[in-house]
């Protein structure tokens, strides 16, 4: 009898530290809250060794940046407006790589869409607008607070 007496409220405490009951909600956290946008030649080629300027807006987020590829080097962006968080450089397989948000974001403050300009030596070259098409997820339970928005990003395709 003294057994069964302790064990009940032992195995009652273990049912909640375990998180199985309805309605339960975890405190797990967001990750990965960041995306790219990536600037590359057709056939996901290098890019002409070449200077590239692009005009970017991601939301409320707007700037240029210029990127010598030939020297594998990309300016400070400028006129940079809004609160995004963004790193711009040259990859190893020449591409210029726009990443936006940062790992430790909900994505909640990421962009909808994007729109972007890019000028090779003063010339039009492509132009690209668009939606980021993301995925939702509920990481602290289906009926929980906290909502994660991931995407993959977008490649934009530059002419020769």
């Amino acid at each position: 009898m003294r057994l069964r007496n302790l064990l009940l409220p032992v195995s009652a405490l273990l049912g909640m530290l375990s998180g199985c009951g309805a309605g339960d909600c975890t405190l797990v956290g967001c990750a990965g809250g960041k995306t790219s946008l990536v600037v590359l030649g057709p056939n996901w080629s290098a890019l002409e060794p070449a200077v590239h300027t692009l005009d970017v807006q991601l939301g409320d987020t707007s700037f240029t940046v210029t990127c010598d590829i030939a020297g594998l080097n990309c300016d400070t962006p400028e006129d940079l407006t809004g609160d995004l968080e963004i790193r711009v450089f040259i990859s190893g397989e020449g591409q210029i790589t726009v990443d936006i948000g940062s790992d430790f974001d909900s994505g909640d403050n990421l962009p909808d869409g994007y729109a972007v300009t890019v000028t090779r030596d003063g010339s039009v070259v492509t132009q690209e607008a668009a939606a980021f098409e993301f995925e939702e997820s509920r990481p602290n339970g289906p009926d929980c607070p906290g909502v994660c928005r991931t995407t993959d990003g977008a490649f934009v395709f530059v002419e020769p």
